[in-house]
């Protein structure tokens, strides 16, 4: 995506653009089309609740060495508040076309994040499996399709042997991040060696094609992550291919 785009809502996102562009400027990007279409009450009524969710955990992330017990409680209670939120979230996109459900994301991967740093704690398998369902949901609201998914559009070849089966379309460094976290959780708290390795896989293949192509193939990959035609989407598995064969 655009570098103005990252986690800002769609109002944030249009005030950076008047900055940028001339005046008028609207972004054809899937994701400012999809918040368009969904209108101006849903986007706030959404900017809301995860200003709520993140408020009410804005000061229990500070971990006090000597009381751990009371660090990790702080954490499940921001946790909990941010989980009775969901419903609300979840229902502001029902009955929406919108593909890339950007706020609900970022709410699963909050609840996520609370569980796998309780976890670097007190590991076990409840909060390990709550912390890869939900960062796999926050993966799957920001566009990517996940192995074993239904695939509407091309695949990108060089993800074959791992979790997912395209690129991300938002906040790329956190999503590459987010993968080897669960890599690691995986790994090391559910003994999963098999699914670990294909989240290795992931971020080791997003990485490679977001940062590592040529400048050609990277225009090309924008266009295919903005909409583009169906021309552009053969070139763009044509170039993975090439990419693939120089790596």
């Amino acid at each position: 995506m655009l570098n103005y785009v990252g986690e800002a809502g769609y109002e944030d996102r249009q005030a950076r653009l008047t900055g940028l562009m001339e005046e008028g400027f609207e972004c054809e990007c899937r994701r400012c089309k999809e918040d368009r279409k969904d209108g101006p009450k849903k986007r706030e009524m959404r900017q809301a609740i995860l200003e709520q969710a993140f408020t009410k955990s804005a000061n229990k992330g500070h971990q006090n060495t000597q009381d751990n017990a009371k660090y990790i409680a702080d954490i499940r209670a921001g946790q909990r508040h941010a989980e009775l939120l969901l419903p609300v979230l979840e229902q502001s996109y029902k009955g929406s076309d919108n593909i890339m459900k950007t706020e609900l994301a970022l709410l699963y991967r909050h609840i996520g994040t609370c569980s796998q740093l309780i976890d670097t704690f007190d590991m076990n398998k409840t909060d390990g499996l709550k912390a890869a369902r939900c960062l796999e949901l926050y993966l799957r609201h920001t566009g990517v399709i996940m192995a074993g998914d239904p695939v509407t559009g091309p695949r990108v070849d060089a993800l074959k042997k791992s979790a997912i089966r395209s690129l991300p379309t938002m906040c790329t460094e956190d999503a590459i991040v987010t993968m080897f976290g669960l890599a690691s959780i995986y790994g090391y708290t559910l003994k999963d060696s098999f699914r670990a390795g294909l989240w290795e896989q992931a971020g080791v293949e997003t990485h490679r094609l977001a940062y590592a192509p040529s400048f050609e193939f990277s225009c090309e990959r924008n266009k295919f992550i903005s909409g583009t035609t169906e021309q552009g989407l053969v070139r763009f598995k044509s170039m993975d291919k090439e990419s693939s064969l120089r790596g």
